[in-house]
């Protein structure tokens, strides 16, 4: 129905379209393990909320920074459409997991990697030797 629209495109103009709906969805293209994880970012710099499948979200957190809906299949399509729209009738829930996403992804700079996790990983290779 009206609940959902198919955006597309790159850069500000995918980014101007999150920025007016509510949420965005992500449903893998296929039954993998890793997780596209650069979805996140992307959407954590807009004030839409993510609804997706589990996965491995590293250092964003399941319903702290995104909602999770059961990994989608072709049995339980039914089951998860439902879930998907009691998901959207939360509003202020997915506003405030927006924010919190929002704020992860401000404070993951370059300067701020580098410093809590490149340069200390180098530091205990350099010692290992």
């Amino acid at each position: 129905g009206n609940l959902l629209k198919s955006v597309s495109g790159y850069g500000r103009q995918l980014l101007s379209q999150l920025d007016n709906a509510h949420a965005s969805l992500y449903i893998a293209h296929s039954d993998v393990e890793s997780y596209s994880t650069w979805r996140l970012w992307q959407v954590a710099s807009t004030s839409a909320c993510l609804l997706s499948e589990p996965g491995d979200t590293w250092p964003f957190v399941a319903e702290e920074h995104y909602m999770t809906i059961e990994k989608f299949t072709l049995d339980n399509f039914w089951n998860v459409s439902l879930q998907i729209r009691e998901l959207l009738s939360r509003k202020a829930q997915m506003l405030t997991i927006a924010s919190q996403a929002h704020e992860v992804a401000r404070k993951f700079t370059l300067d701020h990697v580098n410093r809590e996790y490149l340069l200390p990983a180098l530091a205990r290779l350099a010692e290992s030797r």
